[in-house]
């Protein structure tokens, strides 16, 4: 099967003999797209004959360290070249990255704007994993079990285990195929431990972030702020994940728009936003912020009060709504 032409281009990218030392690097706040992808693509390099490593600018939250352990990513060196992987703005790739040698973005974001000549973006795609996916197909590489628990990991955790809109006939195709790379035939284990495991002090913040979201009608907003003396007082692990917050509020009904604003810094909250109706654009609203993503999960960074945070946050869904 022919392989679109920006898979194909890639591939010839990783191939070509002048592309060595490979530095795949991840975003901030490192989800299970940005690591499956770049840890496929490091392993696809060395499969070539490359040096690769995957850099990832903060800790790798526990439910996804067996991708580093798989993957033995424990050589670092200075690298020629670097490739950016699920990563949309360079405020995402953290401050030790060279930008001068960014030579490849690879991304499925809406509006990237990391300033570089060669790209693979496909916007509608539901994961970053899937251009990799394709890349690895236009190589002709085998997919061996590693390979496909980590592309399994960055489509299943973007698509929310295939519940979220962007769950296509692509997705199940390519899972599929992805299933019959590893021994087991399935991912039940693998699911287990991205979905359901959990530290019992991260299930007793969701019992609290349940009980203490504001709940908006007038503006269909479910907001929960997550403050450094909350994490204190839950006893949180300094590489916590908090990702699974939104999906706790989002189970509330009746609301168009839910966002987590979790406190990083004296006044500085990063914000995850999710729309769960059609004509609700939350990249949008994020943008106006300097953040971005996709039109029903994004998020943003803001400085200010919760008050403050959550008041300019109806302000811009007052704004949307004109």
């Amino acid at each position: 099967m022919k392989r679109p032409d920006d898979a194909l281009a890639f591939a010839e990218f990783l191939r070509d003999r002048s592309t060595q030392d490979i530095c795949f690097a991840c975003h901030v706040s490192p989800d299970g797209d940005t690591l499956g992808s770049a840890f496929a693509l490091a392993r696809a390099a060395r499969a070539l004959g490359k040096r690769a490593f995957v850099f990832v600018p903060e800790a790798i939250p526990r439910a996804y360290r067996f991708l580093a352990e798989e993957t033995e990513n424990t050589l670092f060196f200075e690298p020629k070249l670097v490739v950016t992987v699920d990563v949309s703005t360079p405020q995402r790739l953290g401050g030790t990255i060279d930008r001068s040698r960014i030579a490849y973005v690879v991304d499925h974001h809406q509006n990237n704007t990391i300033a570089c000549e060669k790209r693979f973006i496909r916007e509608h795609a539901a994961a970053t994993g899937l251009l990799v996916y394709d890349t690895l197909c236009a190589l002709d590489l085998k997919i061996d079990a590693a390979t496909a628990r980590a592309l399994y990991t960055a489509i299943a955790t973007d698509t929310g285990c295939f519940r979220h809109s962007n769950t296509t006939a692509e997705v199940f195709s390519v899972v599929a195929e992805l299933t019959n790379c590893v021994p087991e035939k399935n991912f039940a284990d693998l699911n287990r431990t991205l979905f359901v495991l959990k530290p019992p002090e991260l299930l007793r913040l969701e019992s609290y972030a349940l009980n203490h979201t504001i709940l908006d009608p007038e503006h269909s907003l479910a907001f929960f702020c997550l403050t450094d003396k909350l994490k204190r007082r839950f006893r949180m692990a300094p590489d916590a994940d908090y990702s699974s917050l939104i999906d706790a509020i989002r189970a509330f009904e009746g609301f168009d728009v839910y966002c987590v604003a979790r406190q990083s810094g004296a006044r500085n909250y990063k914000l995850s936003l999710r729309a769960d109706v059609p004509g609700i654009d939350v990249c949008a609203i994020c943008s106006q912020f300097g953040g971005g993503g996709h039109t029903r999960a994004a998020g943003c960074t803001m400085q200010g009060t919760p008050r403050k945070i959550r008041q300019a946050l109806c302000a811009a869904l007052d704004a949307r709504k004109k």
